[in-house]
């Protein structure tokens, strides 16, 4: 019927409007990623905004809490992130500083945190570029990529079809 029709216009019209306030909340966006349960919004100020299922602990909240809208991920606040990467269930980010945070699935070693974390809740300093300052980053469905401001690439996570360009290997 006609009311149908218009109560379900009326309530698409609100949820278009709640949307943009939060959007409005986080500010200018200056990129966005998506993973395959989760989103990351990066802001002109350097905040990052998450959102997703819980799987895998993708959206970064902690545990494996679903978050359905944008939100601030806290362990960043005292960041200013200046690139996001987004994997298929695992997230990267670049710091001002040049320092990499990666948090979500790492069972095939794409976080880069050590062998032994294959999930992690937040994001953590990967500490292998300590003293290597990164330049920019990528993430692939179970693999990242970092390329440092002297020029090297570094690739880690699964490498079963050559995508860390040293061949068909299980992991590195």
């Amino acid at each position: 019927s006609q009311e149908v029709q218009r109560q379900q216009l009326q309530t698409q019209q609100n949820m278009i409007q709640d949307n943009a306030q939060r959007a409005e909340k986080m500010g200018h966006l200056q990129q966005i990623c998506c993973g395959r349960d989760h989103t990351l919004n990066l802001t002109r100020d350097g905040d990052v905004f998450s959102y997703g299922t819980g799987t895998f602990s993708a959206a970064g909240h902690g545990g494996s809490k679903e978050v359905l809208s944008p939100m601030i991920l806290k362990p960043l606040r005292d960041k200013r992130v200046t690139k996001i990467a987004c994997g298929e269930s695992h997230s990267l980010i670049l710091t001002d500083r040049s320092d990499v945070y990666a948090w979500g699935r790492g069972f095939e070693g794409q976080l880069g945190l050590s062998k032994s974390i294959e999930v992690a809740s937040t994001p953590q300093y990967i500490k292998s570029f300590y003293g290597k300052p990164v330049q920019t980053i990528e993430a692939g469905a179970y693999f990242s990529l970092a390329i440092t401001k002297e020029g090297f690439l570094f690739g880690w996570g699964e490498a079963k079809m050559g995508q860390l360009g040293l061949g068909k290997q299980r992991e590195i």
